[in-house]
């Protein structure tokens, strides 16, 4: 099998994972995490958070490298926080 066929995430028996079976898995990753003490409660993040984490660490080109076409799509995702001068300073 090339590559590029190839699963990222397969069940126990090498076959790709359904929608629900990714989306129990990573719950239950995630609460075994918190539970292990690996994450607290209040840094628990969902799947599609690390989309909008990788969106907003990007460095350079963003739009090309989330594969956004639109700037407002792209700033759905882009959660960066400008370096502002503070009010009252030249």
């Amino acid at each position: 099998m090339r590559a590029e066929q190839r699963q990222l995430f397969v069940s126990e028996d090498g076959e790709p994972l359904t929608r629900a079976g990714f989306n129990t898995a990573w719950g239950r990753m995630i609460r075994n995490a918190v539970a292990d003490g690996v994450l607290t409660k209040e840094e628990r993040f969902a799947l599609h958070g690390l989309k909008h984490r990788g969106v907003t660490d990007s460095q350079g080109n963003k739009k090309k490298a989330s594969g956004h076409k639109t700037d407002a799509m792209l700033h759905v995702y882009d959660h960066e926080v400008p370096v502002v001068e503070p009010a009252g300073k030249p």
